[in-house]
């Protein structure tokens, strides 16, 4: 009797085992995903500031053109 009651009980553990395995199993997946999907997000955000910085870059590039080719006109009329 004892030692059905040991088998059953050793049963039960090992499933409720499995069971928790298979819950931390989703969980790690879980995990995984929301940090490939914070890498995503990251890339992003870093492509948008790159993206800025270089026209931001470009446009006081052609700001600085233009000063220049105003300030030779203005010594041309002089």
């Amino acid at each position: 009797m004892a030692t059905r009651l040991n088998k059953k009980k050793a049963a039960d553990d090992a499933k409720l085992l499995a069971n928790r395995i298979a819950l931390l199993k989703l969980e790690e997946k879980k995990a995984w995903k929301k940090i490939e999907e914070t890498k995503r997000k990251a890339e992003q955000v870093m492509k948008i500031r790159q993206r800025n910085d270089d026209d931001k870059m470009a446009k006081n590039a052609l700001r600085a053109q233009r000063e220049m080719e105003e300030q030779q006109k203005r010594a041309m009329n002089e």
